[in-house]
């Protein structure tokens, strides 16, 4: 079963240096990716809502320890949390 999964990650670095530590962070598992910068909302556990740069990585995969990655990424860009999202798919390689 084919799943993609969607990391959202607030971020206050600029994109080439977040795109930096999401490369470093998921080629030691050897994960292929897609990192795209956004824009977005988020409430705070204290109730505050934040107006902020984010990354969306995206993930293609049969098996995925979403849940280690997300942890890892949540601590390297320092954020009190971090959402996945996750959805079976039909994939296709194009090749010669």
């Amino acid at each position: 079963m084919i799943k993609r999964y969607d990391i959202y990650v607030g971020c206050n670095d600029n994109v080439e240096a977040a795109r930096e530590k999401v490369s470093q962070v998921l080629s030691k598992y050897e994960i292929g990716f897609s990192v795209i910068p956004m824009t977005g909302g988020y409430v705070h556990q204290d109730g505050t809502y934040s107006y902020e740069s984010s990354i969306l990585i995206s993930i293609v995969a049969e098996e995925f320890n979403s849940v280690l990655i997300a942890e890892i990424l949540k601590n390297t860009f320092n954020q009190e949390s971090v959402l996945i999202s996750e959805k079976e798919i039909e994939s296709n390689f194009v090749k010669d």
